[in-house]
């Protein structure tokens, strides 16, 4: 048993994949493409920065990533991020992540993937409860819902597998940190390069790995429809920016030649009197505007004299204007 004062956790985050199934790489590594208007690794990171557990975060990057994740991090809150550079596979990549805590004094570690952003503290709340109460590793697991069906070479069902007790694996894989180091250095040392996650490291370095409830929503974005997906959920749920302005101005009427409205000039006997053109429609239109920035209104920018005479000419305008915002990662 694990005393949960003895327990420090460290976290290593894997974003050095190139995410070829996630569309042109023109558009840059899946992890730093943006969702809800940031990064997808930026979500990742935020939610264990902010997560109220003491905790030293690594993630581990492709060497040609760093402005990305620089760019990424600073809309990070919290504290500092460090990083290191991965290796040609995910399988390196989290020992070179694994080997960066090496010195840290911590007594276990979760192993995430940068392309889950929608983990949360509840799940990472349960992992700490099962690690505490002694497991070796675990992992989150969702059980299998669909009909599972095996194919051949040629596109044919050769059966239909029964569905009980089968489960997909998610992130984070959770582990007491000494024995996971030393399994992922005895695959790398054997020239092992097929394990396709860490729990299949540990399971066959013979650490039993526990199943813990994981979270459906704690979905991995592998292709690019993943990502479309995903903007289009954080967006939907997002509060939009609406501000309202109303704008009124008013001009006297003197002796003249015609009037200007909305910046079309009508003949008349008569003018509107004013230091500019007097157009009581667009200055109306300018002051709505301006108060939806907070800005004050014309009269604040373009000062003029108090006047008085015969009966003014008045307009008035009400704007709605709606603000997006959008983040741009640098370039590599």
């Amino acid at each position: 048993m694990h005393a949960k004062e003895q327990f420090s956790c460290g976290i290593v985050i894997v974003a050095a994949g190139r995410g070829e199934r996630a569309g042109s790489l023109r558009d840059g590594p899946k992890q730093y493409r943006a969702i809800g208007g940031r990064p997808v690794i930026t979500h990742t990171l935020d939610v264990f920065a902010t997560w109220p557990m003491e905790k030293k975060i690594v993630v581990v990057i492709h060497p040609d990533d760093e402005a990305l994740f620089a760019q990424a991090c600073s809309l990070v809150s919290g504290e500092p991020i460090t990083f290191v550079h991965g290796g040609p596979t995910r399988q390196l990549s989290v020992l070179a992540g694994l080997r960066a805590l090496e010195q840290s004094g911590i007594t276990h570690v979760m192993i995430h993937d940068a392309v889950r952003p929608f983990i949360d503290h509840a799940l990472l709340d349960r992992c700490v409860t099962t690690l505490t109460q002694g497991a070796d590793a675990l992992l989150p697991a969702v059980a299998a819902a669909d009909t599972l069906k095996r194919g051949s070479t040629d596109g044919k069902v050769l059966e239909t597998v029964p569905r009980a007790g089968l489960y997909g694996a998610q992130t984070p894989q959770c582990f007491c940190f000494a024995p996971i180091l030393q399994a992922h250095t005895n695959a790398a040392a054997s020239g092992r390069s097929d394990f396709t996650d860490d729990a299949s490291i540990a399971e066959w370095a013979g650490m039993p790995v526990t199943l813990i409830e994981g979270s459906v929503d704690n979905v991995k974005l592998t292709i690019k429809r993943d990502i479309t997906m995903a903007d289009e959920k954080l967006n939907r749920n997002a509060l939009p920016d609406v501000r309202t302005g109303n704008g009124y101005d008013v001009h006297q009427l003197i002796d003249g030649d015609g009037v200007t409205l909305c910046g079309i000039f009508m003949p008349h006997d008569q003018k509107l009197l004013g230091h500019s053109d007097a157009d009581v429609a667009l200055h109306a239109l300018t002051d709505a505007l301006l108060a939806t920035c907070g800005a004050g209104d014309i009269g604040d920018h373009f000062p003029h004299p108090i006047r008085s005479g015969r009966a003014p000419l008045r307009a008035s305008f009400s704007s709605t204007r709606r603000r997006s915002c959008a983040t741009t990662a640098a370039p590599s």
